[in-house]
């Protein structure tokens, strides 16, 4: 018979472990500190020709502490957790040895406590919608059965030479954080995936792969693996017969997956740590207008079922559904921890994330590119001649400067219809000007993770071709 797993067992036994290093930090005192413990689990199966490649069922436990002593940090993480007093000894003492090391700052504190605990804590927890029982089941049947099927309807397609990097997975995890600001909370979720890819041959002996995937907090939610493999296949045997075009300079197509990577390097630029070192190509743009508007990156670490839903964040701020860039195309904020917003003179924006045992840093929970119509076709047939981009290769954008350079793949547009593939291609550009750029975008947001874009189209972008 499986086990249950309870949610609210397992937060409740990672916040006495966190409280428990707490106390032993104050027994020895540490005045300034914050614990953080982790515990999760998963099954991962991946095959190959109705075969298990890979089978794995694994569990995690991890805690680390901060303490902040004279403006000095020290921090010490085990991936476990102590199991008695003497071990909790140990991992304070060795922070504090490690912060007696350290350079002192000013910009190092703890934020005052903002976010719900007790009972408001969990009136906001219960809407998020975060733990499916199907899922916590970790049923390995259920990866095998659909891993198995996934890559029999990929080889059943027409064409197809292989498989590739076919699997599925469910796991479950909980993270709490105590903090001597007062703050002590926990949350819990799962999350299951099933993926599969598709190779076929080309001429010259090329090969062409095609990938797709799904993901949610929910079992019931997932993309059907027949609708899977008939993408991950689509998307490899259209690139068949892939060339090279001449450089030029035209309209830029980035499907809902490319433009993901785009508004990703967009709000790392708004990493407030970047900023207050001017270590980013954003660090004088706060209320200048940067997206067209219409256009709006809204946040909300409150969205159900959300990948990054959470009512407070690393360092136990409270978190709030906002615009990071209005509808005006103006940016509003930056995305701050605690040290960040001292070194601006700001307050804190509940941007603080932290694994289990690892030091906060400036990060999102869910965010959305929202104000545009349409869909890829509709976008792609509004263009008269142009390039659609469905990978990208290379480094990432050079997050200083803004210089955007990246290797690609895609198609060409002719009379609003994709003419044929396109490969060996180079994309360049300044990401503030690309930014500005954008002239259309649609509705079709890729829902797969914290981050959700829909199609972009750039007016015009360099293209360096053969």
């Amino acid at each position: 018979m499986t086990k249950t797993i309870n949610p609210a067992q397992l937060e409740s036994e990672a916040l006495q472990t966190a409280d428990a290093l707490l106390a032993t930090a104050k027994r020895l005192g540490v005045s300034h500190c914050d614990v953080s413990m982790g515990k999760g689990a998963s099954v991962d199966v991946s095959v190959r020709e109705q075969e298990i490649e890979e089978l794995s069922r694994s569990s995690q436990r991890a805690c680390g502490i901060r303490v902040i002593e004279e403006g000095r940090v020290g921090f010490s993480a085990w991936a476990d957790v102590p199991q008695n007093e003497q071990e909790r000894e140990e991992m304070v003492r060795t922070a504090l040895s490690l912060s007696r090391m350290s350079t002192a700052s000013e910009h190092n504190v703890l934020p005052v406590c903002t976010a719900p605990m007790g009972d408001a804590l969990q009136e906001q927890l219960a809407p998020l919608k975060k733990w499916d029982p199907k899922v916590a089941e970790m049923s390995t049947d259920w990866c095998l059965d659909q891993a198995m099927a996934l890559e029999k309807a990929i080889m059943e397609t027409e064409n197809i030479a292989m498989s590739n990097n076919v699997g599925a997975s469910q796991g479950y995890g909980v993270f709490a954080l105590a903090s001597s600001n007062g703050f002590r909370g926990a949350y819990s979720g799962t999350t299951c995936s099933l993926a599969g890819g598709a190779l076929v041959h080309d001429e010259g002996n090329k090969r062409r792969t095609g990938m797709w995937w799904t993901a949610h907090r929910f079992l019931d939610e997932l993309e059907e693996g027949e609708s899977i493999a008939h993408k991950a296949a689509q998307r490899a045997l259209q690139k068949l017969g892939a060339k090279a075009i001449a450089s030029t300079k035209v309209p830029v197509i980035f499907d809902p997956m490319m433009a993901k990577g785009f508004f990703s390097a967009v709000l790392s630029g708004m990493d407030g740590d970047s900023v207050s070192k001017k270590a980013t190509f954003l660090w004088d743009q706060k209320e200048n207008q940067i997206l067209k508007a219409g256009l709006r990156l809204y946040e909300n670490p409150l969205k159900a079922e959300g990948f990054g839903s959470t009512p407070f964040d690393g360092e136990g701020v409270k978190t709030v559904a906002q615009d990071l860039i209005n509808e005006d195309g103006l940016m509003t904020t930056w995305l701050h921890d605690a040290q960040s917003a001292h070194r601006l003179k700001e307050a804190p924006t509940g941007h603080a994330r932290r694994g289990s045992s690892g030091l906060p840093s400036p990060g999102i929970s869910n965010v959305q590119v929202l104000g545009g119509a349409g869909d890829l076709e509709s976008i792609i047939q509004s263009t008269s001649k142009g390039l659609l981009v469905t990978s990208l290769m290379g480094h990432s954008p050079n997050m200083i400067t803004g210089e955007y350079s990246r290797g690609a793949s895609g198609f060409w547009i002719e009379n609003g219809e994709r003419a044929f593939p396109v490969e060996e291609i180079t994309i360049a550009g300044s990401m503030l000007e690309m930014m500005k750029n954008i002239d259309h975008a649609g509705d079709d947001l890729d829902t797969r993770g914290s981050l959700q874009a829909p199609t972009i189209r750039f007016a015009e972008l360099s293209v360096s071709g053969k």
